[in-house]
């Protein structure tokens, strides 16, 4: 991609007057299905015969109940990482998130691709652990970690049944901050490029 055909595009699809379409509910008319032929391609009309298939009328929308939603709770720990706790007791589980302000956008732009590389690490192993047993460890534990993120923030999260809360807090913990970035999961997981196709 050039900026010469960055600057055709916008030219081409961003210029004025806009093209606004809107969609307001109503009544449905029936259609007909153009019915297509062995080859797969589509008829310019549907056969004279063909019967419209009815559309079903729009549903009603139904009285929306109050939603009780949990009471937020927050706290900040002693190293100043702030707690934001919302208690639900519906099922017995916990979904544990852990945020960072940083994510895609942060990486280099010589070495783009390094967070992206560092996620899927993450979960590769950590420093007492190696890939094949923290795998186990979470299946041992009902316990779920994965991480992700968009351009801006980074999550480690952390699903987990209730019992077992404890030991996949230490788990999850591990995994944050003792990843082990082992270079043989490094050269697994980092993209390879493929080698250069001979002249023709």
């Amino acid at each position: 991609m050039t900026p010469q055909a960055v600057t055709a595009a916008m030219q081409r699809w961003l210029t004025r007057p806009v093209w606004t379409m809107r969609v307001e509910p109503g009544e449905r008319e029936d259609y007909v299905e153009a019915a297509r032929d062995p080859s797969g391609a589509a008829p310019s009309a549907a056969p004279q015969d063909y019967t419209p298939t009815p559309r079903d009328p729009m549903p009603q929308i139904a009285q929306v109940e109050n939603l009780d939603f949990p009471d937020i709770q927050r706290a900040t720990l002693s190293n100043g990482l702030e707690v934001v706790y919302a208690r639900a007791e519906t099922v017995p589980a916990v979904r544990v998130a852990v945020e960072f302000d940083a994510g895609l956008a942060a990486d280099p732009a010589d070495a783009l691709g390094t967070q992206r590389l560092m996620l899927n690490l993450l979960t590769e192993g950590t420093e007492s652990l190696n890939s094949t047993e923290l795998a186990e460890a979470r299946e041992r534990l009902g316990a779920s970690i994965n991480a992700g993120s968009s351009l801006d923030r980074t999550v480690v999260s952390l699903g987990a049944v209730s019992p077992n809360l404890e030991p996949s807090l230490d788990l999850l913990a591990d995994v944050v901050m003792n990843p082990a970035f082992d270079p043989a999961e490094v050269e697994r997981c980092a993209p390879h490029s493929s080698p250069p196709s001979p002249a023709s």
